[in-house]
C-alpha cells in the first residue's frame, strides 16, 4: 500500500478523526437516544469502520479492497443511521486510501461513487440544498485528502528511488575503485618492465663485455657492478611479477561503505572486519548481492530496518539478508535484479534463495564458492 498511511503518527491522526466523528453517536448511544436497532446496527458499523482501516494498514503493501470496501460500506451505514452531517468524514479516511489501490482514474471513481452514495443517504433526511452543499464540502475534502495522499506516494517512491541510486552509486564507486587499483598496478609494472628492466638488461650485456676487455685491479670493481645489476634486473622482474600477480584487496570497506547511510533505511552489518576473498568474481558477486539486496528492501519490500550478515565458511562466503517489511502471502516473482543474481550465482558455482511469509519479511540468501584468504575480526 505505499508509506504514506502505513506511519504511526498518520494513522494515530486518521483514527482520531474516527473518534471525533463517531462522538455525537456513542453519547446518543449512552443516553439511549433512538430506536435499539438502529443504535446497534450504527455501533457494529463504526467499529467495524476501524477494524476495516487498521487491517489495511497492518496488511500493508496488500491491496486487498474488499478491506476498503468493507470501510466504505460501514461509512455509509453510520450516515444512514444517524445522518447529523459530520459522519462523511470517515468517507475522506477511505478516499486517502484510495490512491494506493489503483490507477488515478479508479481513485475518482471511488471517490465519486462513495459520495453519490452519501447524497443519496442525505437526501432521504436533509432538503436538496443541504444535502447537495453537505456533500460538496465532502467532495472536497475527500479531493484534497486523495490528492495529498498522490503527492506523499509519490514523494515516497521517489525517496526510494533515490536511496536505491545512492547503494547502487555506493556499489559502483566500489567495483571502480578494485578495477582502478588493478589497472594502475598493471601500468607500473608494465612500466617497470619496459623501462627500467630493458636499460638494466642494456647495462648487464655491457658490463658482461666490459668484463672480458677490462684488465688488472679494475677488472673486479666491472664484476661486482655486473653483480649487482642481475640482482637489480632480478629484483625488477620480481617487482613486476608481484605487481602483475597482486594480492586480493579488502572487501569489508566496501560492504561497510555500503550499508552506512542508506536513506530511509536502517541496516544492520554483521561482517569481518577485514574480508579478502581470492577471486575477483566472488568479490564482486558479493557486493552486487548486497547491493540487490538493499535495494530490494528499499523499492519493493516497505522495509524500515534491514539485518545483513557476511559469514566466510570453509568453502565460500555466505550472505543472509533480512527485512521488517510486511512479506508477502503467495511466491516470490523474481525481477530483472534477482534474476541478475541468481544468474551471477549460478555462474560462480552457487546459489541464491528467497524466503518470505506474511508478517515475516523477506529474507534473502546466497553461498559463493570462493577462497577466504583472510576473516579477522567481526562488526
Amino acid at each position: 500500500m505505499g508509506r504514506f498511511l502505513h506511519h504511526y503518527r498518520l494513522q494515530a491522526v486518521a483514527l482520531l478523526t474516527w473518534a471525533v466523528v463517531g462522538i455525537p453517536g456513542v453519547l446518543a448511544l449512552l443516553e439511549g437516544d433512538g430506536s435499539l436497532p438502529l443504535r446497534v446496527v450504527w455501533a457494529v458499523a463504526y467499529v467495524l469502520f476501524a477494524v476495516g482501516f487498521l487491517v489495511v494498514q497492518l496488511r500493508a503493501p496488500r491491496r486487498e479492497t474488499r478491506w476498503l470496501l468493507l470501510q466504505v460500506v460501514c461509512a455509509l451505514v453510520v450516515l444512514a443511521a444517524r445522518p447529523t452531517g459530520f459522519e462523511a468524514a470517515l468517507l475522506t479516511l477511505t478516499a486517502v486510501q484510495a490512491p494506493f489501490f489503483g490507477r488515478r482514474p479508479l481513485g475518482w471513481v471511488w471517490v465519486g461513487a462513495q459520495t453519490l452514495g452519501a447524497l443519496v443517504i442525505y437526501l432521504q433526511s436533509f432538503p436538496v440544498m443541504r444535502a447537495l452543499l453537505v456533500c460538496a464540502v465532502y467532495l472536497g475534502f475527500q479531493a484534497f485528502a486523495m490528492s495529498v495522499a498522490r503527492l506523499a506516494r509519490s514523494e515516497a517512491e521517489a525517496r526510494a528511488e533515490l536511496a536505491a541510486a545512492h547503494v547502487a552509486l555506493k556499489a559502483a564507486q566500489a567495483d571502480l575503485v578494485e578495477r582502478e587499483g588493478e589497472r594502475q598496478r598493471l601500468d607500473i609494472a608494465r612500466e617497470l618492465h619496459d623501462s627500467l628492466g630493458h636499460h638494466l638488461t642494456a647495462l648487464s650485456l655491457n658490463l658482461e663485455a666490459a668484463a672480458y676487455t677490462v684488465q688488472g685491479p679494475g677488472a673486479e670493481h666491472v664484476r661486482r657492478a655486473q653483480e649487482v645489476a642481475r640482482r637489480l634486473l632480478g629484483d625488477v622482474r620480481a617487482a613486476v611479477t608481484e605487481l602483475r600477480e597482486s594480492g586480493p584487496e579488502d572487501v569489508a570497506p566496501a560492504l561497510r561503505a555500503l550499508a552506512s547511510g542508506v536513506p530511509g533505511l536502517r541496516v544492520s552489518l554483521s561482517a569481518p572486519e577485514v574480508l579478502v576473498l581470492e577471486s575477483a568474481g566472488a568479490r564482486r558477486a558479493l557486493l552486487r548481492c548486497v547491493q540487490e539486496a538493499l535495494t530490494n528492501s528499499l523499492r519493493h519490500a516497505h522495509a524500515s530496518e534491514v539485518w545483513l550478515e557476511v559469514r566466510p565458511e570453509a568453502e565460500g562466503i555466505r550472505v543472509t539478508a533480512r527485512d521488517d517489511g510486511p512479506g508477502l502471502a503467495g511466491p516470490v516473482v523474481p525481477g530483472s535484479g534477482l534474476s541478475g543474481m541468481r544468474e551471477r550465482a549460478s555462474s560462480l558455482g552457487g546459489r541464491l534463495e528467497v524466503r518470505t511469509g506474511p508478517g515475516r519479511g523477506v529474507e534473502l540468501e546466497a553461498w559463493f564458492p570462493c577462497q577466504v584468504v583472510r576473516a579477522e575480526g567481526a562488526t
